[in-house]
C-alpha cells in the first residue's frame, strides 16, 4: 500500500475542478483524492492540433498525420478528437488562434485558474474553451464552467466580454464506446445566474475542507488514478 500523494493546496484547474462538483460530497472527495496523482499531458497534443487547424498552420488532413506519429493515449485522444471535429475544423474560418490566461476567487478566497482559454481573432473574435476529456461534463457542471468563466472576464478582462463563446467538446458519450462532438456558445451554454453559482462553490468548499481534514489515503499500487483530468 502507497499513499496516493501530498494533499492538494491549491485548485486544479477550472475545468478539473468543475468536473469535480456533485450533489454527493463523497463523489467530490473522492475525486479530489485522486487529483493527487498528477495525469499525464494527454490531451496537450489533442488541443495544439485542433487550435492549429482552426488557425490554418495545419490541413485537417495534415493534422491527423502529426496525430497518428505521436504515442500511445496522446494518438488515441488526437485521432479520436481530430475525426469528431472534422465537420466543424472544416467549416470554421481561419484565423490567429491566441492563449490567453485568466484567474478568480472562489468564495473561500482561493485562487482559481481559468486556463487554457483562446481568443479566435475573427472579425467578431470569440472565446475558445476546449474539453476534451473522456467523461463529460453534465449540463449542471456546464453552466457552472460557462458562469465561471464570465464573472473572470467582467472582473479582470471587460475588453473579451463582449465576444461570444466557442465551448468545445469532444467526450464519450453516455453509455456508449464513442466520443461525441458538442459546441456551444453562451446562450446553449447557460451559464448560471449568482446564486446558482454560489451554491455550486458551497458543494465544493464544503467538500475541499472535508477532504483537507481527512487522513492521506492509501492505495494498492496497481491501482489506476482514474478518470484523467
Amino acid at each position: 500500500m502507497v499513499a496516493y500523494g501530498k494533499k492538494l493546496r491549491e485548485l486544479p484547474s477550472f475545468l478539473s475542478t468543475a468536473s469535480m462538483v456533485f450533489d454527493d460530497r463523497e463523489k467530490t472527495i473522492d475525486l479530489l483524492f485522486k487529483a493527487e496523482k498528477p495525469s499525464p499531458p494527454v490531451y496537450e497534443p489533442a488541443r495544439r492540433l485542433f487550435c492549429s487547424v482552426l488557425s490554418g498552420d495545419l490541413s485537417w488532413e495534415r493534422a491527423i498525420e502529426e496525430a497518428e506519429r505521436l504515442d500511445g493515449r496522446e494518438r488515441g485522444c488526437a485521432v479520436d478528437v481530430l475525426n469528431h471535429s472534422r465537420d466543424f475544423l472544416l467549416k470554421q474560418p481561419r484565423s490567429r488562434v491566441s492563449k490567453i490566461g485568466l484567474s478568480t476567487t472562489i468564495p473561500n478566497g482561493m485562487k482559481l485558474r481559468i486556463a487554457p482559454i483562446w481568443v479566435r481573432e475573427l472579425p467578431q473574435p470569440r472565446l475558445l474553451v476546449l474539453y476534451f476529456w473522456m467523461k463529460p461534463l453534465n449540463d449542471h457542471q456546464v453552466s457552472a464552467v460557462a458562469a465561471i468563466l464570465r464573472m473572470a472576464l467582467l472582473d479582470r478582462q471587460k475588453e473579451f466580454k463582449s465576444y461570444d463563446l466557442d465551448f468545445v467538446s469532444v467526450s464519450m458519450e453516455e453509455k456508449a464506446n464513442t466520443r461525441r462532438f458538442s459546441c456551444l456558445d453562451w446562450k446553449r451554454a447557460h451559464p448560471l445566474d449568482e446564486g446558482d453559482l454560489m451554491r455550486f462553490w458551497a458543494r465544493f468548499v464544503a467538500a475541499w475542507d472535508e477532504y483537507q481534514r481527512r487522513p492521506p489515503r492509501v492505495r494498492r499500487r496497481k491501482e489506476e488514478s482514474g478518470t484523467l483530468f
